[in-house]
């Protein structure tokens, strides 16, 4: 329901200016390590994939939409900075926390006035679904440590307790300099568990060789 939203970008067109694009150049912050941080925290949930496997046949084409899917939001991703860099001047982006909401205020249709709001209406339910992968993700683990607690306080006490952390912050800055500092620990585990996974599956297909020997 959301893919369709990113031809609203090529409406943009029109009104970027190549000229736009060269102080991105020389102006800035210049940390490639921070700032690749921030670049690879964004496609950070692919790990998630590694909780279904369990529940999807073997076939490539689960491979194949991963992919996919990763590519897609790699179109977005750059589709999204192309806009934003052209459309806005480097002062600008700066200070305009959403700019691809902002920039959709200035789209106008025939049918609707603020599609704006209907492509953020769009995005809730993205983040609803990304939410709920995590609480099930959360909830798979806990079943695996603790067998004979009932699951449904698991998901109780989850929810319980994301909204008690959060309920301090008001604004999204805050949450986003919190985001800054657990990036860090999740793009580890985000690394390291697929191969943390693959050393599994190794000890256990030496362990079969050994005993069939």
């Amino acid at each position: 329901m959301t893919i369709w939203t990113v031809v609203l970008l090529f409406l943009a067109f029109p009104e970027i200016d190549i000229l736009r694009f060269t102080p991105y150049i020389f102006q800035g912050e210049i940390d490639p390590i921070r700032k690749g941080i921030e670049a690879y925290a964004a496609f950070l949930g692919y790990e998630l994939i590694l909780f279904l496997f369990p529940y999807i046949e073997k076939d490539k084409r689960v491979t194949k939409a991963i992919i996919g899917g990763h590519l897609i939001s790699t179109f977005i991703y750059l589709g999204v900075c192309l806009v934003s860099f052209g459309f806005y001047s480097f002062e600008q982006l700066k200070i305009v926390l959403y700019p691809t909401i902002k920039y959709l205020k200035f789209i106008q249709t025939p049918i609707l006035e603020r599609i704006e709001r209907l492509t953020l209406s769009l995005f809730v339910l993205k983040v609803a679904i990304t939410v709920v992968m995590y609480y099930w993700v959360s909830l798979q683990l806990s079943a695996r440590m603790f067998t004979k607690s009932n699951k449904p306080w698991f998901v109780f006490s989850f929810i319980l307790f994301t909204f008690l952390v959060t309920l301090p912050f008001n604004l999204y800055r805050d949450v986003s300099n919190v985001f800054g500092y657990l990036n860090l620990p999740e793009i580890i585990l985000a690394f390291f568990l697929p191969i943390l996974l693959l050393f599994f599956i190794w000890q256990k297909n030496r362990k079969e060789r050994k005993q069939s020997g």
